[in-house]
């Protein structure tokens, strides 16, 4: 079973809405417990502190890289490791079962393999540890989540393009990754008869754009038109329905459409925003909006909605246990609340500084350096972090409420090994050990 939103069972057949690997993941760690002990929490419990054990892991990880490769003062170095203390979206982040929160410590290690092959201009795919280490680690961000497939792919494409060292190796690593994330799991899928998910959960923002479009001009919509794009959206009510910054009222949980309906459809909201450019804007600015403001309606650390339990996913007859820890919870989210209000820690614990501020500084500086014989490379390190950010963040379905935090796990994860090679680009001592540590 599987306990993120959306669900993925569908009428006894398993469902892809969120990566099956998660719910096999998921389920073989937290179902043996509430079908044969009958205690669910202690099942979650289990689980999460699988995933904390190994989140810190890849947190170890990120600093060995840092002191040992990247060549970094103390001084940083302590500084990384008070943020993985300190920032609060880590706990919100590891007591969530999620695909996020499972998906994010995985993709830190990618993020540490890739840097490395910039860093060693691709002779690091001449190690057979690095390599089977990269294709493992690639398919696991891969099998974990959806949009890990497009972000792994056009940064391991980017490395093959654009560095010239080792690039039958490095092709060779892309292609074993997408048969083992690609092929072999789309084998299990068949044979587990698991259902497709929706290709609506591509469609936030069209749709939104869709809806605002028709709440302002319904009288130039044809009857065409609104037939068109009623096969793939539930255009009735989708005016009142219309939230400016949240998408699933209107995009719903369930595909409506085929494959050449989905096609119509785009047509039809490509001449309709030709029409009326400024709704389609306002549309885009409205859903993206919790991602470059600093006045968010909820701090970046919000514990209650985990801190429920939901009959929906667990049978309400289970006696609620948590008892000091629902106090616990209800004190430690007090707290962030107040220091949110605290002009001095409001910036720190908004979404707009993990998720515009910090990535701002981080891809300027790679592009600053690109001129450099040395560092030339470095700016590549920008791929996945921009691609995170467009295809995880920016065409998710909310941004502003609590529950957008979980997009931004995964850039906030990297975000300090991300600032960490910024910072040794002008450290001189890096730049000399290119010359004696190319692996």
């Amino acid at each position: 079973m599987n306990f993120s939103k959306g669900g993925v069972i569908h009428k006894g057949v398993l469902s892809d809405h969120h990566p099956f690997v998660d719910t096999l993941i998921m389920g073989s760690i937290i179902t043996p417990f509430g079908k044969l002990f009958h205690n669910w929490q202690l099942g979650i419990f289990v689980y999460v502190i699988i995933q904390a054990f190994f989140s810190a892991l890849s947190f170890s990880l990120t600093v060995k890289y840092a002191h040992a490769k990247l060549m970094l003062k103390n001084t940083f170095l302590v500084f990384m490791v008070a943020f993985y203390a300190l920032c609060p979206v880590f706990p919100a982040s590891v007591q969530t079962v999620s695909k996020d929160a499972l998906f994010s410590w995985i993709y830190v290690i990618f993020i540490i393999l890739y840097i490395e092959a910039i860093r060693t201009k691709c002779q690091c795919f001449n190690n057979i540890k690095y390599d089977i280490w990269m294709i493992v680690v690639a398919s696991l961000s891969i099998l974990t989540k959806k949009v890990g497939l497009y972000v792994i792919l056009f940064s391991l494409l980017a490395l093959i393009f654009l560095i010239p060292k080792n690039r039958i190796k490095s092709f060779g690593v892309l292609i074993v990754t997408l048969f083992i994330s690609v092929g072999l799991s789309g084998m299990i899928k068949s044979n587990l008869k698991v259902v497709p998910g929706g290709k609506q959960e591509m469609f936030s923002l069209p749709f939104q754009q869709t809806a605002r479009y028709y709440k302002y001009y319904k009288n130039e919509v044809t009857k065409k038109e609104y037939r068109t794009l009623n096969e793939v959206v539930d255009m009735k009510n989708i005016d009142k329905r219309y939230n400016p910054t949240l998408a699933d009222p209107v995009k719903g949980y369930n595909d409506r459409g085929s494959t050449q309906q989905y096609i119509n459809y785009l047509k039809v909201w490509f001449a309709e925003g030709i029409k009326h450019p400024r709704v389609y804007f306002d549309a885009g600015v409205a859903m993206l909006s919790g991602w470059f403001s600093f006045s968010e309606y909820n701090p970046l650390m919000e514990m209650s909605w985990h801190s429920q339990l939901n009959p929906s996913l667990i049978p309400s007859t289970v006696p609620d246990r948590r008892g000091f820890f629902k106090y616990s919870s209800d004190t430690t989210q007090q707290f962030f609340n107040d220091l949110y209000s605290n002009p001095l820690f409001t910036i720190f614990l908004s979404y707009a500084f993990y998720a515009t501020l910090i990535p701002v500084f981080v891809i300027s500086t790679l592009c600053k350096k690109w001129y450099s014989t040395e560092l030339k490379y470095y700016w590549l390190a920008m791929v996945p972090l921009i691609l995170s950010l467009v295809l995880g963040c920016w065409l998710s379905p909310v941004s502003i409420v609590f529950e957008g935090r979980r997009y931004l796990y995964p850039v906030v994860y990297t975000l300090p090994i991300m600032v960490a090679l910024c910072v040794s680009m002008y450290q001189k001592k890096s730049v000399n050990t290119f010359k004696r540590d190319d692996g």
